[in-house]
């Protein structure tokens, strides 16, 4: 938990520009300096699809007329949480909240990501209001392909394979 909260904190720090706090890929901090241990890859491309939807959304914010404030990177205060980035979509009023879970992948033909069903249930509660961004790199970590589907378009496209079942005693 410790070394989430301490990424939290350099990830803020990067992108305000303080420099407070030594990123994972920065000398004196590779995993022969914390004793072989590594974020997982499948972390690291998340958390780095995720940093390119959040810069995307502000700078859609911005083009709005809105400040960055309008944009919440939610997952990085509460990884627990259905969504990731809380962000705005014009509407026929003005602007409305919308929130993206943000899915990345490196594999090519199926996206190989995972939906948890308190997503799922968050997507059809927030129907108008949410979708899945799946971001996929190449080998080289540059973007190839982004895609935003709401669900409709999700179900549409993919089947939901069950990997998990919760144990519920009977009686």
């Amino acid at each position: 938990m410790i070394e989430r909260e301490i990424r939290v904190l350099g990830n803020i720090a990067a992108y305000y520009g303080l420099g407070l706090i030594q990123q994972p890929n920065e000398p004196g901090n590779g995993p022969e300096d914390h004793g072989g241990e590594i974020l997982a890859p499948d972390q690291e491309i998340g958390l780095l699809g995720e940093q390119v939807i959040f810069d995307r959304e502000v700078e859609d914010a911005r083009v709005l007329g809105l400040g960055p404030g309008a944009v919440e990177w939610v997952s990085q205060a509460a990884p627990q949480c259905p969504y990731d980035i809380k962000t705005v979509r014009r509407n026929g009023t003005g602007y409305a909240d919308h929130y993206l879970e943000v899915k990345t992948t490196k594999a090519e033909g199926d996206p190989n990501v995972y939906i948890s069903s308190g997503q799922l249930e968050f997507l059809k509660d927030h129907e108008m209001s949410s979708s899945v961004v799946i971001v996929r790199f190449n080998a080289q970590e540059q973007v190839t392909e982004i895609r935003d589907l709401n669900l409709h378009e999700l179900l549409g496209e993919f089947d939901l394979v069950p990997i998990k079942y919760k144990l519920h005693r009977r009686g």
